[in-house]
């Protein structure tokens, strides 16, 4: 192939040779945790039939690290604040779970936004919480995410 040396004169006018800048890395972590609950959904101001779920919590966080540093936060760590803030639903009858859900009806997806926003506040700074799903069974699910700013 031959390369007219103009050519290769107007390439290098846009390329940065200069020492190569930090990288920075984001990592996302996952992790499940599991709980049982009961629960009923008001239809039409008339409560439905009391029903247990086994739920499955899936947190998505995401740590952003510089070129060079090692650490990423850890699975057991992260699993102790999301176990914390599940814990207190295992075996409830969620409808009874105050002051959770004295207002709102809990549903998968209130059960959700519940779960992130109590796990948002007891995150290091160094993670960003992406999201927070519930599944209900292993065919259903809803995730909640909050918008950046």
């Amino acid at each position: 192939m031959n390369t007219n040396p103009k050519d290769l004169e107007y390439i290098r006018e846009g390329m940065d040779f200069s020492v190569p800048k930090k990288r920075r890395s984001i990592y996302t972590l996952s992790i499940d945790s599991f709980f049982n609950a009961r629960h009923f959904i008001l239809t039409h101001g008339n409560p439905g039939q009391i029903h247990t779920h086994t739920f499955r919590v899936t947190v998505v966080v995401n740590q952003t690290m510089e070129a060079g540093e090692g650490y990423v936060f850890g699975f057991s760590e992260l699993r102790q604040i999301v176990q914390g803030e599940i814990d207190r639903f295992n075996g409830a009858l969620l409808n009874n779970s105050a002051p959770f859900f004295d207002q709102i009806e809990p549903t998968s997806e209130n059960l959700a936004a519940v779960i992130y926003q109590g796990i948002a506040r007891k995150l290091p700074p160094l993670l960003t919480l992406e999201s927070v799903t519930i599944s209900e069974s292993p065919t259903a699910r809803v995730t909640y995410r909050e918008e950046a700013g």
